[in-house]
């Protein structure tokens, strides 16, 4: 009896190695064929066209087959112009150009015949693009540009951000997403964009603008804000439940804690670039300043509600002078974001 046992463990023994063995040179076949795969695919893929020289070259590029494509590289840099696309169209035309300036990116550092250019002033920007006859629909997308700006495409105004001006006081700052569409019927697109800042600690262009079929743009965007709503809808539920159980059970603490962090958690998703700036789609002519210090108020209590929340379970572990620490902090920032101009809250925190 002990023999027919110990066979049969070892035919066991001998089968289950066997499909051990034969499993790992599956995986690794299967590795095999998928890095090839992919090595493939990436020869395949194209080279996403850059800007030179204000030019883009986009003849070859189908917007349907090969996707969105980055208007980076070189811009036509006008600094301290806040020019139209009349100035470019004038017979007469004698402006300027300060340079070249990459894109995405920041004229502060700029370097502007031996002066390096401060964060704070305006700029025109001008591309040139040639497109790919196959398109006639296109849509650009600007994502959270820190700034003012309006931009034209052949001469027509297709996309604004808040409100260029010369000074803080003729400015009205923005950061948001803007999708438009633009008509392609095969000749040249010509772009020119005011930029002006002063509020935020760079002066320019941040993220990539996109240029895409249309559809494309439209949809990526769709599913941020779903996801987007898939989790503050989560989080609020968490915010209940834990609020629930507080008033069931007065005595723990730390459910009102979690709770709270949960709410403030949301507030600081829904308003800030990862989630497509999702508050926008419920309040679309919110204020941007009041939106910011909403942003600042719930960074600076985060930190106190998250340590009050750890102190009330770990009594012992977290010491109650960090706390105390945690909330001087808190209210001191929270005082510098409710009574200075935001100008100078975005200075100090770039200082």
């Amino acid at each position: 009896m002990n023999l027919v046992i110990l066979l049969t463990e070892q035919t066991l023994y001998q089968k289950a190695h066997f499909l051990v063995k034969h499993l790992q040179r599956i995986l690794l076949i299967s590795i095999a064929i998928s890095i090839c795969f992919a090595g493939g695919c990436c020869e395949n893929k194209k080279t996403m066209p850059v800007a030179e020289h204000g030019v883009l070259d986009l003849f070859s590029w189908n917007s349907t087959l090969d996707g969105p494509v980055a208007l980076n590289g070189q811009w036509e840099f006008y600094w301290d112009q806040l020019l139209t696309p009349e100035d470019f169209a004038a017979a007469n035309n004698a402006q300027k150009m300060s340079g070249f300036l990459n894109f995405p990116g920041f004229w502060k550092g700029y370097d502007l015949n031996g002066q390096s250019l401060p964060r704070e002033g305006q700029a025109t920007f001008r591309l040139r693009i040639l497109p790919s006859p196959e398109n006639r629909q296109l849509t650009l997308r600007f994502l959270s540009i820190p700034a003012a700006y309006q931009i034209w495409a052949n001469g027509t105004l297709v996309a604004t951000s808040g409100v260029v001006g010369r000074s803080d006081q003729t400015e009205t700052p923005d950061r948001s997403l803007v999708l438009t569409k633009i008509t392609n019927d095969g000749s040249p697109i010509d772009l020119v964009m005011q930029i002006s800042n002063h509020y935020f600690h760079l002066g320019g262009v941040q993220t990539p603008i996109m240029l895409a079929a249309p559809g494309s743009l439209e949809q990526a965007h769709f599913l941020t804000w779903s996801w987007g709503l898939l989790f503050v809808g989560c989080m609020l539920s968490m915010a209940l439940y834990h609020f629930i159980l507080y008033i069931l059970r007065n005595k723990d603490i730390s459910t009102l804690y979690f709770g709270l962090y949960c709410v403030v958690s949301t507030v600081l998703f829904v308003m800030i670039d990862y989630s497509d700036w999702l508050a926008r789609s419920y309040l679309p002519d919110a204020d941007f300043v009041t939106i910011s210090k909403i942003v600042l108020i719930c960074f600076a209590s985060s930190a106190s509600i998250i340590y009050r929340f750890y102190r009330s379970l770990y009594t012992k572990e977290v010491p109650r002078f960090l706390i105390y620490l945690c909330d001087i902090r808190g209210l001191i920032f929270i005082f510098i974001v409710l009574f200075l101009p935001g100008r100078i809250i975005y200075t100090l925190l770039s200082g």
